[in-house]
């Protein structure tokens, strides 16, 4: 494999990596936002592309501070080369992509403007990460603590005692990062908020209280494979800068 795709795969996988167990329909994309509404104004164009701009530098710089992160750890920079077995002239290329990286980062980080701008953008953005991971988290703990739907859920997938034991575990700990976002009561209002602005799409009634059950019951079923709890916690964990 050439240094070039390893790299390409490197930033891929550090993106990826970031949301890989959040909730389907997420929109972590830089370029996520508002559209161009009819009746804006020349001013108001520039402004929304200038915003748009500048959260694809704020997503740039996202990019940049996670690869020389990386780059300066010399564990995972070790166990990355040896994994794609680079050359020591490969070895050498990358550590020189690493240097052009860190000058890169330094010189977006300096642009006192762009830093303020990004500040709010990765506030906005973690926000909402933050308050998809509550409502995920309340539908899977619910029904974890839900015995008879539990144990429903147990017969129709003919799970092990070891598995539904696995299930309880795991409840167990999403319940730990439940209340750790739940005891933030600026996050708690922000999510509110978002809620009613959407027109409290996140109520509950007979229909939606249904689904809601049969995702969780699917979404505990699918975490009962090796890692991918460990990575669904690991992801929030990353987020919580736990």
């Amino acid at each position: 494999m050439h240094l070039q795709s390893v790299v390409v795969a490197l930033c891929l996988s550090l993106t990826a990596s970031a949301q890989a167990a959040m909730p389907a329909g997420m929109d972590m994309s830089p370029m996520a936002g508002m559209p161009m509404m009819p009746g804006m104004t020349e001013a108001e164009i520039k402004k929304e592309k200038a915003m748009k701009g500048d959260k694809k530098k704020c997503a740039e710089i996202r990019r940049l501070t996670a690869f020389t992160k990386l780059m300066s750890n010399a564990t995972r920079l070790d166990a990355f080369e040896t994994k794609h077995k680079l050359t020591d002239d490969q070895r050498a290329e990358l550590k020189a992509k690493g240097a052009n990286a860190t000058a890169m980062l330094q010189k977006l980080e300096s642009n006192s403007t762009l830093a303020t701008e990004c500040a709010m953008v990765n506030a906005d953005r973690k926000m909402k990460q933050e308050c998809k991971a509550m409502k995920g988290l309340t539908k899977f703990t619910k029904f974890v603590n839900n015995a008879t739907a539990l144990d429903m859920f147990a017969k129709k997938k003919n799970l092990t005692e070891a598995q539904v034991q696995k299930i309880k575990d795991r409840g167990m700990n999403a319940t730990k990062f439940l209340n750790k976002l739940e005891s933030n009561k600026t996050l708690v209002d922000d999510c509110m908020k978002m809620m009613k602005s959407k027109g409290g799409k996140n109520g509950t009634n007979g229909g939606k209280a249904a689904t809601s059950s049969a995702v969780s019951m699917q979404t505990s079923f699918s975490l009962l494979s090796n890692g991918a709890f460990a990575l669904f916690l690991g992801s929030l964990g990353a987020m919580l800068m736990l």
